[in-house]
């Protein structure tokens, strides 16, 4: 389990149990096994198969960001153009 939260914490954007498996050396089957049993790893919403490390769950809400059709724009104080 700690090679896991280690690997998850180097991915803050999460990472597929094949991925994790990959990185740790660990068979796939035994990661998809241990995934639900660790507290501190939550499932992506609206990502498919993605898991993330929360350790904080204050700031779960970071990775949840959904964007349609939206502009962003900032004034430049010092630009004319």
């Amino acid at each position: 389990m700690v090679k896991i939260i280690s690997i998850l914490r180097k991915y803050p954007e999460g990472l597929t149990p094949k991925y994790i498996a990959l990185y740790t050396g660990l068979n796939q089957n035994t990661i998809k096994s241990l995934l639900p049993k660790i507290s501190e790893i939550i499932k992506k919403d609206g990502m498919r198969g993605i898991y993330i490390l929360v350790e904080k769950l204050s700031h779960i809400h970071i990775f949840n960001w959904n964007f349609h059709n939206t502009i962003l724009s900032y004034k430049i104080p010092e630009y004319s153009g």
